[in-house]
């Protein structure tokens, strides 16, 4: 599979990167707050190598929130709405395409 870096830890408040499948099947998603001023906020995860007319469902592993369904082309450019509720709090995203 491919290994995206989203964002650095010297980039922006949220250190994210993602792993897809060669088949683009199987995404897996990581991200952390690294800025104490961000928590409560509004937080989008823009995550990268989907096919972008593809739909994906989107289930948080390890984050608050329920479950979202996106297009690839959404997915990458908007994001996805995460809730990470204090500093220093991470969130495992799963995204499979709906069939």
């Amino acid at each position: 599979g491919d290994y995206y870096r989203v964002s650095g830890p010297y980039d922006e408040y949220l250190t994210a990167w993602n792993f897809v499948s060669k088949d683009k099947k199987e995404v897996l998603a990581n991200a952390v707050l690294m800025a104490p001023s961000m928590h409560d906020m509004q937080l989008y995860l823009k995550v990268k190598g989907l096919e972008p007319d593809r739909t994906y469902a989107f289930t948080a592993v390890t984050a608050e929130g329920g479950n979202a369904v996106l297009t690839g082309a959404q997915a990458m450019a908007e994001g996805l709405e995460i809730c990470l509720p204090q500093p220093a709090s991470a969130a495992t995203i799963r995204f499979k395409p709906v069939e």
